[in-house]
């Protein structure tokens, strides 16, 4: 009986470490998420400002450039 609770102990033991390493890699996951939606939005705002800047006639647009004839 004494063995049974030492072996479920230790594999209480084991079960928290594990939840506190899946923690660790989820937190790290959810920062490294928030960083990629913040560069996103940041990056659909740039190609937004490039849209309206070659819409106003500032900049030239894709379909104005002429290809190379080789």
């Amino acid at each position: 009986m004494q063995q049974r609770l030492i072996d479920l102990e230790i594999k209480v033991a084991y079960q928290e470490q594990t939840i506190d390493e899946l923690n660790n890699a989820l937190i790290k996951q959810e920062l490294a998420l928030q960083k990629l939606e913040r560069v996103s939005r940041e990056l659909l705002r740039r190609v937004d400002s490039i849209d309206a800047n070659a819409e106003a006639g500032g900049l030239p647009s894709a379909s104005d450039e002429v290809p190379p004839h080789y």
